[in-house]
């Protein structure tokens, strides 16, 4: 009789709960993780008897206006019993859309029978891309462009703009195509319909040739432009690191090979907007004028990357000031025979025997041009992620965090400035993200953010605890611990003094009374 009791008070909730269908509604967290809105999982204590849990699983839906329904976590059947006996605790309990999802899960976990009581997050799927040359192209995985995509890509990197100021783009490539920026102010009307002085530039401009067709005749621009964002995920050839970041055309070179109209160009693509520019050319002489063009558009906000060029030249635009100078290495991270070194070499990225499309075709091609496509990819992955980063921000955020190469290259400690590049450190650390909100404790955003030297971070408690600041590199390594000792209830605040320390990005996290809380800040000196 009991048990028969038992099997109807279950049968009575799931009655009730089974027979209202809802939709699912999102919300995001603070540090970005996605959850369901109406929806709290909860996992009964295995003290409690299931004739107790059923009464309170009933009681609940009765008694609490903002709960809908309560579900089993999994309605199939399971035969094997270890995995039968959890699944028998697990809830799914679906609120009101206006409820106060966190205030549920508040009464529920006062509840003596409910173990936990949670929210659902969403996970994004893991991702690898299905173009078919991805074999030839070692490059993406050295520098964890895998797992950056898993962060960035998609639409959300459409809205990031990439000048390549080159030898043209053969946009008619099916694997560049579909990333080429338009002009959507201009129409091939024969009339400069945006007034821009010049006529009919619906897909960038043709400077060396001074006409709307800035087609690629060399293969060159259309190589660079593939390691910038070759076109992912479409099953076709390879892919590029920037994903779907739109590719200005600026073709500064005449049909005869001629680069003429380097310069003249970055004035166009500023004048659009643009914060990013590639420029994987250069020569070894240096020009008054020319650091006073970079000077200009650094102060406008743009982000400049150059390839270093050959060993043994010091080529410019690379070594100008307010320009990041890129060198290659190889898949063992060994600095390229051809590749330069020096004082004025920023970072290094793959320039070795990588696959790119190139031309009309696809082919395994080697240069720090490329290496500096590399990078530009990278800063547009950056830039559709922190969409109110600096130049000088994400400048900063390439450089640290670089994987350093120093150890395994003797002879060039020093020349290859911050190491490999590595694209997943940009968007993961080694500090654990919250996946819930805490409830007695809270980290509230430093000020000034970013900040020179000091920055004040200010936080409430709910009760008296002990308090430990911690704070980590981009890389989840610990760089300062600040013990506060015990606080009362209420808020305070604390600065942080990094004037010992280098510019970058840090996390600040809070911990007191079993909970943490984190905060990110930028230093810039």
């Amino acid at each position: 009789m009991k048990r028969y009791r038992v099997y109807f008070l279950m049968v009575l909730v799931l009655t009730i709960i089974t027979s209202s269908a809802y939709p699912i509604n999102t919300r995001q967290l603070d540090n970005g993780v996605k959850y369901i809105a109406n929806r709290v999982i909860v996992m009964t204590d295995p003290a409690y008897s299931h004739d107790v849990v059923a009464g309170n699983l009933l009681a609940m839906v009765q008694a609490d206006d903002d709960i809908v329904s309560v579900e089993p976590f999994y309605d199939g059947i399971l035969r094997k019993q270890s995995i039968k006996q959890l699944a028998d605790r697990l809830f799914i309990i679906t609120t009101r859309e206006d409820s106060d999802l966190f205030a549920v899960i508040s009464r529920l976990e006062n509840r003596a029978c409910i173990q936990s009581a949670e929210f659902q997050p969403i996970p994004d799927l893991l991702y690898t891309p299905d173009d078919p040359y991805l074999y030839q192209q070692w490059h993406l995985e050295k520098v964890g462009a895998y797992i950056a995509w898993d962060y960035v890509r998609g639409e959300q990197t459409e809205n990031v703009v990439i000048a390549v100021n080159d030898a043209g783009i053969n946009y008619y490539h099916p694997d560049i195509a579909a990333n080429i920026w338009y002009n959507e102010n201009e129409d091939i009307n024969g009339i400069d319909d945006d007034a821009n002085g010049y006529i009919d530039d619906y897909m960038g401009w043709d400077f060396g040739e001074e006409d709307n067709d800035p087609i690629d005749h060399l293969g060159h621009g259309t190589g660079v432009a593939a390691a910038i964002a070759e076109v992912t995920d479409n099953a076709t050839m390879g892919a590029g690191l920037g994903y779907s970041t739109r590719l200005m055309n600026l073709k500064t070179i005449t049909d005869n090979g001629y680069l003429v109209e380097g310069y003249t160009s970055m004035f166009y693509a500023v004048e659009q907007n643009v914060s990013i520019i590639n420029m994987s050319w250069g020569m070894p002489v240096y020009r008054e004028f020319e650091q006073a063009i970079v000077d200009a558009l650094w102060d406008e906000g743009v982000l400049m990357i150059a390839a270093g060029g050959e060993r043994d030249d010091l080529t410019y635009p690379a070594a100008y000031n307010h320009v990041m100078a890129v060198s290659a290495t190889d898949q063992d991270d060994h600095i390229g025979y051809f590749a330069p070194y020096g004082e004025y070499i920023d970072i290094c990225a793959p320039g070795v025997a990588i696959g790119l499309a190139y031309f009309e075709g696809f082919s395994v091609i080697t240069g720090t041009s490329f290496s500096a496509g590399m990078v530009s990819g990278l800063a547009g992955l950056i830039k559709a992620y922190y969409p109110d980063f600096t130049n000088e921000q994400i400048w900063q955020m390439i450089i640290d965090s670089a994987d350093p190469i120093d150890d395994i290259n003797p002879g060039y400690e020093g020349l290859i400035g911050a190491g490999r590049l590595n694209a997943a450190n940009c968007f993961t650390t080694g500090i654990e993200e919250n996946t819930r909100l805490p409830e007695s404790i809270a980290l509230i955003e430093s000020y000034p953010n970013p900040f020179n030297a000091q920055t004040r971070m200010r936080f409430q408690l709910m009760n008296t605890a002990d308090v430990e600041l911690i704070i980590y590199d981009i890389l989840g390594r610990k760089v300062e611990i600040l013990e506060l000792g015990e606080r009362q209830a209420g808020m305070h605040s604390v600065i942080w003094d990094a004037k010992d320390k280098s510019s970058g990005v840090y996390f600040a996290r809070l911990y007191s009374g079993g909970e943490s809380d984190i905060v990110k800040m930028v230093l810039l000196k």
